[in-house]
């Protein structure tokens, strides 16, 4: 995404560990290199050809009648729309 002045600048997505006190390196894997192509929540909706997020600003790709607004909520619904259902579980 190109910034206010042109510059280049990570989409969410590209957090810093901090944001994630509880998660460590047990939790998760890497499954490849990182990427400016697509970040973490277009990879998990299967799409690994643009940059996924529901900011009001419309920067991103993001589900079509789906409320561009950063809650569970919004996720669960725009998940939905590809057929996720949501779980009891991780599992």
């Amino acid at each position: 995404m190109r910034g206010l002045i042109g510059q280049e600048a990570d989409m969410p997505g590209s957090w810093p560990p901090d944001d994630f006190p509880n998660l460590s390196d047990s939790d998760y894997i890497e499954t490849g290199p990182k990427t400016r192509r697509y970040n973490c929540i277009a990879w998990a909706a299967g799409d690994t050809l643009r940059k996924w997020w529901p900011g009001p600003r419309g920067i991103g790709y993001w589900p079509p009648n789906i409320s561009r607004e950063t809650t569970v909520e919004a996720f669960i619904r725009a998940y939905g729309a590809l057929g996720y259902v949501s779980c009891a579980d991780g599992s």
